[in-house]
């Protein structure tokens, strides 16, 4: 009788966290800016080749798709406690109940890197909180970049995909 009540306790948990994570997973989303306005970086390259958007590309690359599973319990966590997880597995048990998450690179095959604090590149305000642990074969790094919410305000949350070049530029974050 105590485990069927745990286990219900729990579900109305998750059932109500997703109810309050609703509006902030929208927050989480694939930078296709071609201005890459605010955090100076540009969309990945696609191949013009392929046919492929820069929509599309994040949508059909494994670690991006991992990486957006990722976003939606960092947003849960995020709203309860006002400040990210110590680690990711901290969010596990934010995560629905039949989408397990998964924290290793399909790429590699290593743990994603996760930093509490992150690194930052001189002239954005964003925070790159979970990259790839090695670039990919287009030279790329995808990443979860966080926008810091001001105030009482949401934390918003981008998945990208970085150029090597440009992730080396990522230095820890002042926080």
């Amino acid at each position: 009788m105590r485990h069927r009540r745990l286990a219900w306790l729990r579900l109305s948990l998750i059932t109500a966290m997703s109810a309050l994570a609703l509006p902030l997973l929208c927050a989480c989303q694939q930078s296709t800016d071609k201005s890459g306005a605010s955090n100076g970086l540009q969309p990945v390259d696609t191949d013009p080749s392929s046919g492929l958007s820069a929509d599309q590309v994040v949508l059909s690359d494994p670690s991006a798709i991992q990486l957006h599973d990722i976003c939606g319990p960092l947003l849960v966590y995020y709203s309860i406690h006002r400040a990210l997880p110590i680690q990711l597995t901290d969010l596990i048990p934010y995560a629905m109940p039949d989408e397990p998450l998964n924290f290793v690179s399909p790429g590699s095959g290593k743990p994603y890197l996760y930093g509490q604090k992150g690194l930052q590149r001189s002239g954005s305000d964003k925070i790159l909180i979970v990259a790839d642990p090695e670039p990919s074969a287009r030279h790329i790094r995808w990443c979860i970049l966080m926008q810091p919410p001001k105030g009482n305000g949401t934390l918003a949350l981008e998945v990208i995909g970085i150029p090597e070049s440009i992730f080396g530029q990522y230095r820890p974050a002042d926080q």
